[in-house]
């Protein structure tokens, strides 16, 4: 893999996490519980704790 390759493949996986991180804070925004949210995102359920 080259380095702009790499380089590309980091920021993908930037941006998917941090649209992950931005549908999890709408989900708890309508009170869904940590639990299904963590499922739901794929998040660590210890981030989905510090969402808060």
């Amino acid at each position: 893999m080259t380095i702009a390759e790499s380089l590309k493949q980091e920021g993908m996986q930037q941006g998917t996490h941090q649209t992950q991180l931005d549908i999890a804070r709408s989900m708890l925004a309508m009170g869904m519980s940590e639990e299904i949210l963590a499922k739901a995102t794929k998040l660590p359920a210890d981030e989905v704790k510090t969402l808060h």
